[in-house]
């Protein structure tokens, strides 16, 4: 995976693998020649492994794209749009009722988003592991909401990074306005 910060590198790379490999060939060849039909047979599994994996399995090998969005509801789409993206329980419920204020007056609905911060140890998808983390300050939102009967839509997005999730999820909802209160 080369998209991953690994926190080291391999000096003189890539040298130190392309040596590996011609040693390994040469072993292999200095075999083939002293143990005869045996080591043939070795070096034809190996020739044959490399051909099938070039040939078929290389465009196989894809990287898998991670769910990024683990938990949405939706509702039916309205004109206008108020995104507050939530952190945590203490502020949900005066971000809540400031955006459904904000949604009622120009008729719209909220969308509260909680992003799950995932660390770069795990992977995007082990991010799964934090999601009942962001379902308690969605339900306060979705109470601020209810008393003043403004439809709300949530979402729980995996990330790295706080800011880009909500970049994120600005470029595919549109909302038309976002009330931030992120620490």
């Amino acid at each position: 995976r080369p998209d991953l910060d690994r926190g080291y590198f391999v000096p003189f790379f890539p040298w130190p693998a392309v040596i590996g490999f011609v040693t390994n060939m040469a072993l292999a060849i200095f075999l083939a020649i002293e143990t005869g039909r045996v080591g043939l047979v070795t070096v034809g599994w190996i020739a044959g492994g490399m051909l099938l994996y070039w040939g078929y399995f290389r465009g196989k090998e894809e990287m898998e794209r991670p769910k990024e969005v683990l938990h949405e509801e939706s509702l039916a789409s309205v004109n206008y749009s108020v995104l507050a993206p939530v952190a945590n329980v203490e502020q949900a419920a005066p971000l809540g009722r400031l955006s459904s204020l904000l949604a009622k007056a120009h008729g719209g609905e909220v969308l509260a988003l909680n992003v799950v911060t995932v660390p770069p140890s795990l992977n995007l998808s082990d991010g799964r592991l934090f999601l009942r983390e962001g379902r308690p300050p969605l339900e306060k939102v979705i109470e601020q909401a209810r008393q003043l009967d403004v439809p709300v839509h949530t979402m729980i997005r995996l990330g790295r990074s706080v800011s880009e999730a909500i970049m994120k999820t600005v470029a595919e909802s549109a909302s038309d306005f976002i009330l931030f209160g992120w620490p």
